[in-house]
């Protein structure tokens, strides 16, 4: 598998433009493929390589900035359709972008080389983030005594290969996991920044994925289809992250829902994933 990139690809650069047709709305074509971006293809659901969630997540960040000038703060209604499913040719993802008087902005995305394609992902991009609750600070130091034995990366990433989620180097982020009952614990190594000052996708991803080793024990490949809020970093993150998870609802069925976040060494959040579905696929 590919290492990983943090310049701008050069694909991703004068591909947006406004509708002068249609007021507040946009346009934006982006090549991709696992030819141009190797590192792809460590994210496999079941041996094939799909375009990971959070990838939608950081090209809507680069959007934002690109045509607004703007920070990504908070994404709402995130909604995974259909996979986009990668190759070594270069497919194109077309985003559709709508201005809102609010402030609010509407994505949605799809294969832009295919005819009337419906959407493949749709998601809010929202002005402000949730502030962080009183309860939000995190005591890492008593949650592994409470679980027991900890999971080294190397055990996790097996469990979940056995699964069908399959994660190469590149998506390898969890370094260790706790688990009690319906709550996990973990220690994430961080990424650098990605394309300027974006997130790289397999942080995000490795957020998701704590939620999925946590019920790994189903025998079920899970495969995302919505998250309710994703409320992004301001400024930089350490290279460690603290990912506390909690499952919602029983993952023997067929869905799986939790919410997930993170914390710097001082117990301040940094990152949350609020209300993440997974279908959890035989």
């Amino acid at each position: 598998a590919g290492a990983l990139s943090h310049a701008r690809p050069a694909l991703m650069r004068r591909a947006i433009r406004r509708r002068p047709d249609r007021p507040g709305e946009a346009l934006a074509e982006f090549r991709i493929g696992i030819g141009a971006m190797p590192w792809l293809a460590d994210h496999c659901v079941q041996r094939i390589p799909i375009l990971p969630g959070s990838f939608y997540i950081e090209l809507a960040r680069f959007i934002e900035q690109e045509l607004c000038g703007r920070a990504l703060c908070a994404v709402r209604d995130v909604r995974f359709d259909r996979p986009i499913i990668l190759s070594q040719e270069l497919v194109t993802i077309r985003a559709h972008v709508q201005e809102h008087a609010n402030g609010r902005v509407d994505y949605a995305f799809d294969e832009g080389d295919l005819a009337a394609a419906q959407p493949a992902v749709r998601l809010q991009v929202v002005p402000d983030a949730l502030a962080p609750s009183a309860n939000d600070s995190l005591v890492a130091e008593r949650f592994p005594a409470q679980a027991g034995p900890a999971a080294d990366a190397e055990r996790v990433y097996e469990m979940l290969r056995a699964n069908g989620n399959e994660y190469g180097p590149s998506f390898q982020r969890i370094r260790s996991l706790w688990t009690s009952g319906t709550r996990s614990m973990g220690k994430i190594s961080t990424p650098r920044p990605w394309m300027g000052n974006g997130l790289h996708p397999s942080l995000l991803d490795a957020m998701v994925q704590m939620l999925i080793a946590s019920a790994s024990g189903n025998g079920k490949t899970c495969v995302l289809r919505s998250i309710e809020q994703i409320d992004v970093p301001d400024g930089d993150l350490p290279g460690t992250l603290w990912a506390c998870t909690e499952i919602d609802g029983d993952p023997a069925g067929n869905a799986l829902r939790g919410s997930v976040q993170a914390f710097d060494e001082s117990g301040q959040r940094r990152l949350r994933l609020s209300t993440v579905e997974l279908a959890l696929l035989d």
